[in-house]
């Protein structure tokens, strides 16, 4: 039987408003590539003012960096000031992941979910969220570097959990198990999504930066703002991607169907 979802305690949609709908249906892997880049270009503005804010400390740093003459005072200066920005984007990236993760859920589940709304559920679930990154992204690290194998299984054993968190209102050990259940059985064509989405956005975005370090090689300021604004954008689809794939995983395997919603719509 289907899951009753919870979204994390978010309001539903305003009057007037409707989100970007999605059938929910079984998708081949072309299907659901294609489906992740037109979630995030309909998305685009909600997650981008999510995501550059929060990365704002972060392109503060290397311009500072870039700009702060070599004397060992200075870069024992850029040194803290990098390490002060990392703790805070660490601090930070649960609660973009997860207020990008229920807008993006939207367009599955009919609803279309303001941009406030989305950030405060995300910080009611912030807890559960940065708990669930650290634990398994130590999981999977140290599974990368116990012959790497063991680390890209962890990968499609807790590819989902973020989104079971908001979407289905779990805790962080709840969503670990839950993400281990949703991908059991489908965890190679899951691999190969990742993989293959992994290459196309790095490879682009590593394409990108080369042509803007050369380019603009006497303006390195520039190159830097316009290289972050860049990886902003890349980032998206990584981000829409395990909302994408969960549904997928719950159409599959549990028949989630719009009747199987139908509770969600007036508890939301």
């Amino acid at each position: 039987p289907a899951r009753v979802l919870g979204l994390a305690g978010a309001p539903g949609p305003r009057n007037g408003e409707r989100a970007v709908q999605v059938e929910l249906r079984e998708r081949t892997f072309g299907e659901l590539i294609g489906l992740t880049f037109s979630l995030t270009a309909a998305h685009c503005g909600k997650l981008l003012a999510i995501a550059v804010p929060l990365g704002l400390p972060g392109l503060a740093v290397q311009l500072i960096s870039l700009n702060t003459p070599r004397t060992r005072r200075a870069v024992l200066l850029a040194v803290l000031l990098g390490l002060l920005g990392l703790a805070l984007f660490l601090a930070l990236l649960p609660l973009e992941i997860g207020a990008s993760l229920l807008i993006v859920s939207g367009s599955f589940t009919g609803n279309e979910y303001p941009l406030g709304a989305s950030l405060r559920a995300a910080f009611r679930k912030l807890g559960p969220l940065l708990a669930y990154s650290l634990t398994t992204g130590v999981h999977i690290l140290v599974g990368l570097l116990c012959l790497v194998v063991p680390g890209l299984v962890f990968l499609t054993w807790y590819y989902v959990g973020s989104v079971v968190i908001m979407v289905e209102n779990l805790g962080g050990t709840a969503a670990v198990n839950r993400s281990k259940e949703l991908s059991a059985g489908h965890r190679w064509p899951l691999f190969a999504f990742i993989i293959f989405l992994g290459v196309l956005i790095n490879g682009t975005a590593i394409v990108t930066t080369m042509v803007l370090d050369s380019v603009l090689d006497h303006s390195p300021n520039l190159s830097t703002v316009l290289g972050w604004g860049a990886s902003m954008v890349f980032s998206l689809p990584g981000i829409v991607a395990p909302v994408v794939y969960y549904f997928q995983l719950r159409v599959v395997k549990e028949a989630l169907d719009v009747q199987s919603l139908s509770s969600l719509v007036g508890a939301v």
